[in-house]
């Protein structure tokens, strides 16, 4: 009898457990994406300042002092201000400051000379995608951590069709309730499994990665850390505010790239159009060069394709009327 009674406790308290993780599954998967256009939304109009580092493979550190991000609407910036990179063979302290600049109709470069202490421009262009690709890779290693690492964003691997959760769970760290998912997928070029710690009381940001990728090509193997902090800016409004990431390689683990970020000062809903002009620093702002003409000489062109045809057919008619001349002879 009292077996009886234990294996129905067992069963219903594993039924219990059961529920409660589908439960939890379900609120993540419901509630994620509204998160995501939460963070979408913190970075259509805010300023932050802080500094950057990175340790690259070869030994080699890069430094930013002062590094500010912003964007207002589908405008984004950042500036690297008293920029170095340092290693036993480079010394490299020149104060070197760059501004990138996108927004959909025009992105610029500017570089300051030291001397004078006045922006150079560097680009003016009309914006390209293939340009814009490297662009945003640094914009989001800058400050989209709350939502993506290791260059894709967690939604993005949520919607691959290789997508496998494999556990979900709560967990408590420093007093604070997270929510872990160990996933496993199939990206284009690697295999990726791991776990990602979401806090659900900051927006499910992101507050820890812990992933290994296998390169399909070649099975190389890595593994990928990170940690996020946030501070509330405003009432109930996160900002990701400290980042550190470290990736190693199991072919040749002494070498390694680790990345930290610190934002001192978030502000947010108060970017200045002006900070996306080049008026801002010092130079006029000029009118987008005109695009050139495209030329005829494109296989894109019916006119090219037209041309190809009628030249075609006329010389098969001459050929023609030439041959009959011959047989009439």
């Amino acid at each position: 009898m009292v077996l009886s009674s234990t294996l129905f406790v067992s069963v219903l308290i594993g039924q219990a457990a059961i529920k409660s993780v589908s439960e939890l599954e379900d609120k993540w998967r419901s509630d994620y994406p509204k998160a995501v256009s939460y963070w979408g939304s913190i970075m259509t109009n805010y300023e932050a300042v802080g500094h950057f580092s990175h340790h690259w493979r070869d030994g080699s550190t890069t430094v930013i002092d002062e590094l500010t991000v912003a964007g207002l609407d589908e405008r984004k910036l950042y500036i690297q201000n008293r920029m170095k990179r340092v290693s036993d063979k480079i010394n490299d302290n020149r104060d070197t400051p760059g501004v990138s600049c996108r927004t959909p109709e025009y992105a610029f470069g500017l570089k300051k000379d030291v001397p004078s202490g006045r922006y150079l421009l560097m680009y003016h262009e009309k914006n390209e995608e293939d340009e814009e690709a490297r662009f945003n890779y640094w914009y989001g290693r800058y400050v989209k951590n709350a939502t993506q690492y290791y260059g894709r964003s967690l939604m993005g691997r949520m919607l691959d069709s290789t997508f496998s959760l494999k556990s979900i769970e709560k967990l408590e760290r420093d007093g604070e309730e997270l929510v872990r998912i160990n996933y496993s997928c199939e990206l284009k070029y690697v295999i990726e499994s791991g776990s990602v710690d979401l806090d659900p009381n900051k927006n499910w940001g992101i507050r820890s990665v812990d992933t290994k990728t296998v390169v399909k090509k070649n099975n190389y193997t890595g593994f990928f850390k990170e940690e996020v902090a946030y501070r509330e800016i405003e009432a109930g409004r996160f900002f990701p505010v400290h980042m550190e990431s470290n990736e190693r390689h199991v072919l040749n683990p002494e070498f390694y790239e680790r990345t930290r970020i610190d934002f001192d000062r978030v502000k947010l809903g108060s970017a200045s159009p002006d900070l996306f002009r080049l008026s801002a620093y010092g130079i006029p702002d000029l009118p987008l060069r005109p695009e050139k003409r495209p030329t005829i000489f494109t296989f894109r062109n019916p006119v090219l394709w037209l041309s190809l045809a009628a030249t075609v057919a006329c010389f098969t008619l001459l050929w023609r009327l030439r041959a009959r001349r011959v047989e009439t002879t």
